[in-house]
């Protein structure tokens, strides 16, 4: 049974807990807020394009691979900042087990580590939207000589 001692050690303990947490609270609302914010103005830009930037990754000697990424993909929910985990093993990379979630929803810790990599993600998100681009702009340059074709083919079919 717990003495006088313990019970005031507890109860200075949890009070102490109490404030920390009010405070750990108060700045992680403030860090969603801030990524909030900058989701909606990639949402505004509609680029409908996924990029991932490696957070960290960590491997033991038997090649077990625990890989931690933020990016901005299509979730269930929309597009949105995400977190990305893939856990698995470089000689059987089918057993690969991922997790993702929205970036307010991811645990904590991930969060505050992914923060550092958002100006990546920006440049990420930029090159493959260029790349994507050019692809586009090359594949309608393609599609408008198959349009003038079908045009040329059916002028002359209904003279």
């Amino acid at each position: 049974m717990a003495n006088d001692g313990d019970s005031t050690r507890v109860h200075n303990s949890f009070r102490q807990l109490s404030a920390t947490a009010s405070s750990l609270n108060q700045a992680s609302d403030r860090l969603g807020t801030h990524v909030s914010e900058l989701e909606s103005a990639l949402k505004d830009l509609n680029l409908g394009v996924e990029a991932w930037v490696r957070v960290e990754k960590e491997i033991d000697d038997h090649g077990n691979f625990t890989s931690r990424s933020v990016g901005y993909a299509k979730l269930s929910k929309g597009w949105c900042i995400a977190l990305r985990s893939v856990d698995g093993n470089d000689n059987g990379p089918e057993y690969s087990e991922t997790e993702v979630w929205p970036f307010s929803e991811g645990p904590r810790w991930f969060r505050i580590k992914a923060v550092d990599q958002l100006p990546a993600l920006l440049d990420e998100l930029n090159a493959k939207a260029q790349e994507l681009s050019k692809h586009l702009n090359a594949k309608l340059a393609e599609t408008t000589q198959l349009v003038m074709g079908v045009k040329s083919a059916t002028k002359a079919g209904s003279k």
